[in-house]
Formats: structure tokens, C-alpha cells, sequence
């Protein structure tokens, strides 16, 4: 086998195929125990090429898998004799081609191991890498530090002097080479955080600086047991918020929280808080260090940063959070129902937003609200139950089963003198808005005891309103002129049509091909078989629909309706 795969590989370095041979060899062959293709190239050296043809590879060939020869040039790297001139080359192409895809981690950890092997191999390579073009400053922490491991001093004294360079990329290297040097001990830690204290007060560089954070907290973390010196380093590079060091935050905040002391998770989200909605990779962070915070059940921390998040002037949207939003939902009602109530309460119109889209995002059977509080009966918390009422209906009026079940558990609280309000709230807007789904709830929620006299109560105050109403219909001077009631629908359907007109197509209506029936009740076309012979096929159509409940107070009383809506939800806010 040894023997096919060299001449197979010699005559497709002929034939200029090389490169596919190799990618089909790896994937038939990388998991075997047979898998000599590293060996046989190594032995080819001789008369191939070998780093020219990897130089030669490209991303963009449909002829051969670049991820596959990638990897292969991996295994070959460590057995392999090459000048440092040469495998930059290749190194150089093998990065630009591959872009900022992770599938080229390998290279450099082999890049490292191989110049580990070479004492003298860092230093040729490292002068090297700083004359030649941006690029190859991407592969130079792994130089510095594979001969940091072989010569600490010479690893010092190289980022002494590369920590002053005019080229943010070569200075980010150079922090990132220092947040790696778990090789450095005595006196030449004190010497890497003299180091990284002087970097921290003259660095301007957004990205060095997120950088600086990651590095600061690693090499804090081994040389300190108190974390006030650490603390201090971290508070200055975060006082200006820039969006890439918040990002370094983040992900220290969510992927290393044991390694962090309460002192520094705190600064993170005290800091991660001021986050803006044009920072989106830092609120994808956000977004799962709240589901780790639910997990741990940190609900202190997660009112705090959410309220900061969704209260400010240029303040994010719930939905920016969908992971936490889905699991909250799914998993933790108790603390929904926390959540909703505390932000109702809150009187800021922005979190009583959020409340309502949160709700939004719950799929199928409405989410039922409880307020968990004892029996009160002073009169400031009466009042203050009676606003979060008036909250509840007016936010949540567009899921009147939710602002309903809140209501009803905000009845149970109250003494009987202002329970009354309550019902009142309930009935109108909801009940009269929503009677068919709301109806059902009621005489659901009326098998239960507790709940059983006032939902009794309000079913019979819509059947009193809805044969008054009936009366009030068959009244001549109270109707409608027939042609009045026309004209409005018609305006009404109008106004609907153009709405759906207007609107972003659904992700079904771009994928599928629309066909307008001109008569008929079925759909006839055509298939063909595998003879190419073409066959009539006919389908009978069938009815679908669906059915959503609307507002009837929006059409019997549009604009009391609306005015009533808003003072329900504005009604004592702050903003």
C-alpha cells in the first residue's frame, strides 16, 4: 500500500492533481490505522515540492477538500525538514485562503510544536514575521512562546521591545503570547505584570486592550491570591465600555466564571450592563450568561442586569435575548412571573414593553401569571397592588388570558373593600374585548374554589351587557344606516389587503410558487415518469382556516378604546 499511494502521488504531481489526491486519500484513510500518507509525503520531499504544493492550495478549488489538505499538511509539518522563509510562505497562504474559519487552529498548534522541537528555529522565524507583510503577524504569539519555553529571557526581552511597536496587531500577539506564558515563574512573573501594568495605562488600541483584559486576568489570577491589583488593571481598561473589551468581558464573565473571584464577575456585569443594542456580539454573550445565571439561580443579578439593559436611554430590546427569553419561559415560571410583575411594577414604560414581548414569544396555550405575595392590607400596598393591575391589563391586554390569570391572583390579595376594582378591570377591557377566549377561562378557573364566586360574577355581568347590548341593537335610532356599515368594512378590508400587500413576504411564500385558480374546485398538472412520458394528476382542493379572535371594544368604541388602553399603561409612569 506503502508503495501505490508514492506512485499514485507521483503521477498526480505530474498530471497537476496532487492536491485532490491527497484530500481523497485523508478523508478515505485519516481514521484508520493504515494512515501512512504524512510518512510517504515526508519521504517525497526529495523529489517533490512538498511546501510549494500546500503553498499552491486554495479555499475556493471545487476540485479538491482545502480543510482536508489543511489537516494533512498538519501530520506533515512535525517530521519535516524546512527552511523558515519556505513554511512562512505556506503559512501565509494557508491563512489568507482560510480567512478567520476556525478550521485552521491545527496549523498553528502545529506550527508551535515544530518550533519547540528547533531551538534556534523561534528566533529565524520571529525576524522574519516582523518584516513581512500583516498577515504573518497572526502566527507570532506562537513563535514567542514556544522559544519563550526553550529561553524565558529571550521571550522577555523580544516583548519588550514588541510591546512598543507601531502595529496594533503585533502588540495584540505579543498580549496574547504573555496571557499564554503559564511557563514563567519568580521573579519573571513580577516582570510579565510590571509588564502588562505599564501596557494598560499607554494602550489605545480597542482590540489590544480586550486583549489586555483576558491577559491581566490569567496572569492576576496565578501570581495573586487577593484580587484588589487585578481588580485595578481590569477597572481601568474597562472605564470606557469600548464594544471589543466588553466582548473580552463576556466571554471571561460566562466561560471561566470559577476562575473569577465575586469581585471581578461583579465588575464585568456592572460594566456589561452599559452594552448598547449595535454591540450584538456582546449581547449574544449577555444572552447566555443570563441562562447561566438562571441555572445557578442568581435572580438578583439577572433583575440588575436586565433592568440596566432594557431601561436606558439607547436601551436593547427583550428579543436581543431570545435563548434566555425561551429558556425563562420553558423552564422557570416561577421566575417569569417574578420578572413580569417586577417590570409591570416598575412604572418604566420601556421594561413594561418588555413584559409584553416576552409574553409574545410564548407559543401556543397562554402563559398563566401569578403574583406570589401574603395577604396585604395596608393601604399604600392596596394601591400599589391596584397600579400593577392596571398595568397588567393595559400591557398585557393583547393576551387577555395572561392579564386575567394576574389579576385574578392580585383579587386574592386584596381586602374585600377593593376587590371590586378589580373586577372592573377584568371585565372591562378584557372580558368585553376578548369574551370568547376569556370566556373559557372564566368558566374554566370557576370549578375552583377560590376563584369560583368572582368568575361566576363575570360571566353573568357579560350575559347582562350582551342582552342589554342585544336590546340596544334592535333600537332603530341607534343603528347604523346600512350604507354607513358597508362603507366601513369596506374601508376596513381595504386597509387589511394593503397591509398584506405591504409586508415582507414569508420565508413560504418566497420558496414556494404561487398559482391563481380562475375556476374550479382542484388543481391538475402534470408528472413525468422515468421514460419521460408525461402524466395528469388532479387534486381535489381543500379548506383551511384559521381563526383569531379580535378586540370588539376596537370596533364597537375605537377611540375610547384607545384612550382607555393608553391610560392604563401610562397612568403614574416616570418615563
Amino acid at each position: 500500500m506503502h508503495l501505490d499511494i508514492r506512485t499514485e502521488l507521483l503521477e498526480a504531481y505530474q498530471s497537476d492533481s496532487a492536491l485532490k489526491l491527497i484530500g481523497d486519500i485523508y478523508v478515505r484513510s485519516a481514521r484508520k490505522e493504515n494512515y501512512i500518507l504524512p510518512d510517504v509525503l515526508v519521504e517525497l520531499n526529495t523529489t517533490i515540492d512538498i511546501f510549494s504544493l500546500f503553498s499552491g492550495a486554495t479555499a475556493k478549488s471545487n476540485e479538491y477538500n482545502f480543510w482536508a489538505v489543511c489537516q494533512v499538511f498538519v501530520d506533515v509539518l512535525p517530521k519535516i525538514q524546512v527552511a523558515p522563509s519556505k513554511l512562512l510562505e505556506c503559512l501565509n497562504n494557508l491563512l489568507v485562503e482560510a480567512g478567520s474559519n476556525a478550521g485552521l487552529n491545527g496549523v498553528f498548534s502545529a506550527l508551535e510544536k515544530y518550533c519547540e522541537q528547533r531551538p534556534e528555529y523561534p528566533k529565524d522565524l520571529l525576524l522574519l514575521i516582523i518584516q513581512e507583510p500583516e498577515c504573518s503577524h497572526n502566527f507570532l504569539n506562537n513563535v514567542l512562546v514556544s522559544g519563550g519555553k526553550q529561553d524565558p529571557k529571550w521571550f522577555i526581552d523580544n516583548l519588550i521591545v514588541l510591546t512598543t511597536h507601531s502595529q496594533s496587531t503585533v502588540r495584540a500577539q505579543c498580549v496574547m503570547a504573555i496571557e499564554r506564558a503559564n511557563f514563567l515563574s519568580g521573579e519573571w512573573q513580577s516582570t510579565i505584570w510590571d509588564m502588562l501594568s505599564t501596557l494598560v495605562d499607554k494602550e489605545n488600541d480597542e482590540v489590544v486592550k480586550g486583549r489586555l483584559l483576558r491577559a491581566c486576568l490569567k496572569v492576576g489570577n496565578k501570581i495573586f491570591t487577593d484580587s484588589s491589583a487585578t481588580l485595578k488593571l481590569l477597572a481601568t481598561l474597562l472605564k470606557n465600555n469600548e464594544p471589543e473589551v466588553l466582548f473580552q468581558a463576556s466571554n471571561l464573565a460566562r466561560i471561566e466564571p470559577n476562575t473569577n473571584s465575586q469581585e471581578i464577575f461583579e465588575l464585568f456585569i456592572n460594566h456589561l450592563q452599559q452594552c448598547t443594542p449595535d454591540c450584538q456580539p456582546v449581547l449574544d454573550q449577555i444572552d447566555y450568561i443570563l441562562v447561566d445565571l438562571l441555572e445557578a439561580n442568581q435572580v438578583t443579578i439577572i433583575d440588575q442586569l436586565l433592568t440596566s439593559l432594557l431601561s436606558e436611554p439607547q436601551s436593547n430590546s427583550i428579543n436581543a435575548f431570545d435563548y434566555f427569553t425561551s429558556e425563562l419561559l420553558t423552564k422557570y415560571p416561577l421566575y417569569r412571573d417574578h420578572t413580569i410583575v417586577s417590570w409591570l411594577s416598575s412604572r418604566n414604560t420601556k421594561l413594561c414593553r418588555a413584559a409584553e414581548d416576552i409574553l409574545e414569544s410564548v407559543v401556543g396555550d397562554e402563559a398563566k401569571i401569578e403574583i406570589n405575595l401574603p395577604n396585604k392590607e395596608v393601604d399604600y400596598e392596596v394601591q400599589e397592588l391596584i397600579f400593577l393591575a392596571k398595568k397588567g391589563a393595559g400591557w398585557l391586554f393583547a393576551r387577555p388570558v395572561s392579564a386575567a390569570s394576574l389579576l385574578l391572583s392580585i383579587y386574592l390579595k386584596l381586602p374585600t373593600s377593593s376587590q371590586s376594582q378589580i373586577i372592573k378591570l377584568i371585565f372591562d377591557p378584557l372580558l368585553l374585548s376578548y369574551p370568547g377566549e376569556l370566556g373559557r377561562y372564566l368558566k374554566e378557573k370557576s370549578s375552583v374554589d377560590e376563584y369560583s364566586e368572582v368568575c361566576l360574577k363575570l360571566i353573568q355581568m357579560y350575559e347582562e351587557y350582551s342582552t342589554n347590548l342585544q336590546h340596544a341593537r334592535e333600537c332603530k335610532e341607534l343603528n347604523a344606516p346600512q350604507n354607513n356599515t358597508v362603507a366601513y368594512w369596506n374601508e376596513f378590508n381595504n386597509s387589511m389587503q394593503k397591509a398584506k400587500d405591504e409586508a415582507p413576504k414569508s420565508i413560504f411564500e418566497q420558496l414556494c410558487t404561487v398559482q391563481h385558480l380562475l375556476y374550479g374546485n382542484s388543481s391538475a398538472f402534470y408528472v413525468s415518469d422515468e421514460t419521460g412520458e408525461h402524466h395528469r394528476s388532479e387534486v381535489q382542493m381543500q379548506s383551511i382556516s384559521h381563526s383569531v379572535e379580535m378586540p370588539k371594544l376596537h370596533i364597537l368604541d375605537p377611540e375610547g378604546f384607545e384612550l382607555e388602553l393608553r391610560f392604563l399603561r401610562t397612568e403614574g409612569h416616570t418615563q
